[in-house]
């Protein structure tokens, strides 16, 4: 009877033994969850809705997972509908989004990830801005006249507009300014500037030194985006003209480009138009001659070849494209024994996934 009492206690002392070396086995350990990111940081709102995403990992299988966004002002967030997608060891990565337009709160919006279990649970906020931004634009602009004497006076005008829910207002108050870049220079220059008046036109003149581009440019405002005109040549005539060059080639020019209809689907259809014209004397004609359409996705320092085509006796061309990305196009001619090379101004597309 002894010897079984014995028996049992020492089969006791090692059934305790066992446990004791199972536990740490079996502990589990709590919920994480990782920093949220918020792409992008800042929402800015001007035109066409903004989607922004948010995403962030948890780890050891929490049976719980919220992500609550909360206005700017509201003490309360509310849940977004989370997508996740497993990365193995416990781990799983989790993402959301929300869609922004005018009617959207401006100020600081605040995000809270929340990972619960029976371990425990763990959390982590983090926050982003919205703000809102009207477009802007300078339309009718013009140098006045188009040719002029050294020294002579030009006349600059416009109208800067502003959108709103009705369309486009004249934007008055504000200070537009006037830049000039010479011919065959590449940078431009801040010469004078004005105020909008109440209509939103603003009116300037200038003393014309040198032949070349005149633009004007608003830098933006509270709220409201920044713009640029189209730019309008100027040529300044020398008192004593310079004596012809013999079989010198004509300077050229592409003009009107456009890309259009914006913003385009990603694999759809994109045309293009300009003109192609060479300087006779004072004037300048349309040119019949091989055009070149280049372009640079955003984000590229390289320009791509996509095409050719030809423009008719009054130096129109028309083409067409499948765009895929986003990015700047321009229409090239490269020049021939008759005329020197020109290039178009960069028109930006923004392709739409």
């Amino acid at each position: 009877m002894l010897k079984r009492i014995q028996t049992a206690i020492v089969a006791a002392a090692m059934g305790a033994g066992a446990l004791a070396l199972a536990s740490p086995a079996a502990a589990v350990a709590a919920p994480t969850v990782s920093a949220v990111e918020v792409t992008p940081a800042q929402v800015v709102v001007s035109g066409a809705p903004v989607t922004a995403s948010f995403g962030f990992t948890t780890a050891n299988g929490p049976e719980n997972v919220e992500l609550q966004l909360k206005p700017p002002g509201i003490g309360v967030g509310s849940p977004l509908t989370l997508t996740s997608k497993d990365l193995g060891d416990g781990k799983k990565a989790w993402s959301a989004s929300k869609t922004f337009d005018r009617a959207s709160a401006t100020g600081t919006w605040t995000l809270l990830a929340v990972a619960s279990g029976k371990d425990g649970s763990d959390s982590k906020s983090a926050s982003f801005t919205v703000t809102r931004q009207r477009d802007s634009q300078i339309v009718g602009f013009e140098a006045d006249p188009r040719a002029v004497r050294k020294g002579g006076t030009v006349s600059l005008s416009g109208k800067l507009l502003v959108q709103d829910g009705r369309g486009w207002d004249g934007l008055p108050g504000q200070r537009v300014s006037i830049q000039f870049k010479a011919d065959r220079s590449y940078r431009w220059h801040d010469v004078t500037s004005d105020v909008t008046g109440r209509d939103g036109r603003f009116w300037t003149r200038v003393s014309a030194k040198w032949s070349g581009l005149w633009r004007a440019e608003y830098a933006g405002g509270d709220g409201i985006k920044g713009s640029i005109s189209r730019p309008d040549h100027v040529r300044v005539v020398r008192p004593a003209p310079e004596p012809p060059q013999p079989a010198e080639r004509a300077h050229s020019r592409i003009v009107k480009f456009d890309a259009f209809r914006e913003p385009v689907r990603r694999g759809h259809t994109l045309r293009f138009a300009g003109v192609l014209q060479v300087k006779d004397g004072w004037s300048w004609d349309g040119y019949r001659a091989k055009v070149r359409l280049y372009f640079k996705a955003d984000g590229s320092r390289k320009w791509r070849h996509v095409k050719s085509t030809w423009s008719n006796y009054g130096g129109r061309f028309y083409t067409k494209s499948r765009a895929w990305k986003s990015g700047q196009w321009k229409a090239v001619f490269t020049g021939d024994e008759d005329a020197y090379g020109s290039s178009s101004y960069r028109d930006h597309v923004r392709v739409k996934r």
